[in-house]
Order: structure tokens, then sequence, then C-alpha cells
């Protein structure tokens, strides 16, 4: 699963299956995290407290302010 929407949308199958078959177990996997989007905000929050978003934007950011 990348997101909260993938989560919520297998989670209502797996709730129909368990409905139809109760003895059957879903097993949920996250997705890698070189696999998954990140959002612009989250990358924006690592920058503002100093973290390394290098890996993240295509171009060097500069230093966060004070």
């Amino acid at each position: 699963m990348r997101n909260t929407t993938d989560f919520e949308y297998e989670n209502t199958i797996a709730q129909a299956n368990r409905h139809v078959n109760p003895a059957l177990e879903t097993v949920f996997l996250i997705t890698s995290p070189m696999l998954a989007a990140i959002s612009s905000t989250i990358i924006r929050e690592i920058h503002r407290f100093g973290g390394d978003v290098t890996q993240f934007v295509p171009f060097a950011l500069p230093p966060p302010q004070s």
C-alpha cells in the first residue's frame, strides 16, 4: 500500500472477503519508501527543521531560516 487511500480501499475488500469466508486472512504490505510518493509538505517540514532532503529534490535548497 502506498497511502491511506489504498488502505481504505483494500480494507473494505478485506472486510467483504472476511464476511464471505471468516477464515480468510488479509495481509497488507507497505510500499518501500523508494517507490512511494512523498508529499512536498512533508519535504518542506523536514527541511524546515534542518533535515537532509537532497534525495527528494532535484536541486540544492538554501539552508532553513532560523
